[in-house]
């Protein structure tokens, strides 16, 4: 038996190898970079479900089918995924409906609170958002199923949402509106549930395998040094991908390259290899040019439906901010990503921007400007604790004598008297994120626009 499994084994490396002789050296460095922007949402995701769920060592492991819950907003010591925003505790879950479909229920809330439970799929797409815009303050029960399902609803599901891949994250945005909030938050965070449908149906819990994950790679930034383990991790990764009929032709391409659902990915030579590796390398170039020409979030987030084949919007998302909302519920305004000649912004200057008076961002939630060091993209830690300026600090911000606000932005204090409206940054390079939660049309449709970040010094 392992000298039929070592054959087979075999067998499958010497196609997949020889499949990128049959093709040029550009082909295959074309191959590869299409390949490494389609692929990237998919190994950055997978790197956080197996993290989530494998490693129990981890700041929020929490096994499959079951919520981590937050007990605050992140700091600079939660790393779990980039550009965290820290408006609302997290409750992370990984789901698997590989067997059969789970329930999704969230409690009632309050009117005046934004609690967002978007659904992603392993290519990040947004399958599904239960949030105010679509259900109200109401709560309720959701079944969330494989496109194979086709049982019989049962009573009290107020809607079926379908995934075409076997494990889904979400992330639940539960809003505080301060640290005398937290318990409030904490009751609503405990009613959380993922429940098999049999469980939900009162039929008990039923015992399936667990998968068998592969270690994941570290993050594959434009900015890290590129390694052909990108595409051994995203075979892989594809098995538990339902191959979409309008893909059919670019999974067919880049099976010339050897990348193919569940398969083995091997590299006969080393100059495939270079090839392999320059094609990454222009993908990450490809990641800087679309970021430099970003107006909005926009064209980063949404489902399938939405981005259509706009692989590199989401491949940027997913580096930039993954796991963020579709536009209709969160937009991230420009010119807080980076200066105006196209540069990070950089704690050797001061910053500030100012908001006229009565003109705050127009939102039914709430907004944020978060800031992050660079090129981790993590929170800065910083001696007064502060890493965003958001709506519901604005009661305690000073104004100016003709009722504007003004935020600065830099390393140090700006003196005892303007400390309530500074946003400290650290020495180094940094980027912001301007977050606007269930954005009004001004907002939407671009007649509100963001205030302009000046250099002081």
């Amino acid at each position: 038996m392992k000298i039929k499994i070592l054959s087979i084994v075999l067998l499958a490396f010497y196609v997949n190898a020889n499949a990128m002789q049959s093709i040029s050296r550009d082909s295959i460095i074309a191959v590869a970079r299409d390949a490494y922007v389609y692929g990237y949402p998919l190994i950055e995701n997978y790197r956080v479900i197996y993290n989530s769920t494998q490693n129990k060592n981890y700041a929020t492991y929490a096994p499959f089918n079951t919520f981590y819950n937050a007990e605050n907003v992140a700091t600079p010591l939660d790393t779990l995924f980039v550009s965290p925003n820290v408006d609302t505790p997290y409750s992370y879950g990984v789901i698997d409906v590989r067997y059969e479909p789970v329930v999704i229920t969230i409690p009632a809330f309050e009117k005046k609170r934004y609690i967002g439970v978007p659904l992603y799929d392993m290519y990040t797409h947004i399958i599904y958002t239960i949030s105010p815009k679509n259900n109200g303050n109401e709560g309720g029960s959701f079944l969330l199923a494989n496109m194979k399902w086709n049982g019989e609803i049962p009573a009290g599901i107020k809607k079926v949402i379908r995934t075409e891949t076997d494990f889904v994250y979400t992330l639940i945005r539960t809003q505080l509106f301060g640290s005398d909030d937290l318990e409030n938050v904490h009751k609503l965070q405990s009613q959380f549930k993922i429940q098999q449908l049999s469980e939900y149906l009162g039929k008990g819990k039923v015992i399936y395998p667990e998968p068998v994950l592969i270690k994941p790679i570290a993050a594959q930034t434009p900015f890290t040094k590129p390694t052909v383990e990108f595409f051994e991790i995203l075979n892989f990764v594809l098995k538990y991908c339902d191959p979409h009929p309008d893909e059919a032709n670019i999974l067919k391409r880049f099976g010339e390259i050897g990348i193919e659902a569940g398969k083995p990915f091997a590299v006969k030579d080393k100059n495939t290899e270079e090839a392999l590796i320059e094609g990454i390398m222009n993908g990450q170039q490809e990641f800087l040019n679309f970021l430099a020409n970003l107006n909005s979030s926009k064209d980063l987030f949404g489902s399938r439906e939405y981005l259509k084949q706009n692989y590199i919007g989401r491949a940027v998302g997913a580096w930039t901010g993954i796991y963020a909302n579709e536009y209709d519920v969160f937009m991230g305004l420009p010119g807080f990503e980076k200066q105006s000649n196209g540069q990070p912004f950089s704690g050797k200057n001061k910053y500030t921007f100012t908001f006229e008076k009565g003109k705050l961002p127009p939102v039914d939630a709430f907004w944020s400007i978060t800031l992050y060091k660079l090129p981790s993209r993590f929170l800065y830690a910083n001696k007064i604790n502060r890493y965003v300026i958001n709506s519901p600090m604005v009661p305690g911000l000073k104004t100016n004598e003709d009722g504007s606000i003004t935020i600065y932005i830099q390393n140090e204090s700006p003196g005892a008297e303007l400390e309530s409206n500074w946003l400290p940054c650290p020495a180094g390079d940094f980027a912001m994120s301007f977050r606007t939660y269930l954005p009004r049309e001004e907002i939407r449709d671009g007649s509100w626009q963001p205030p302009i970040i000046k250099l002081t010094f």
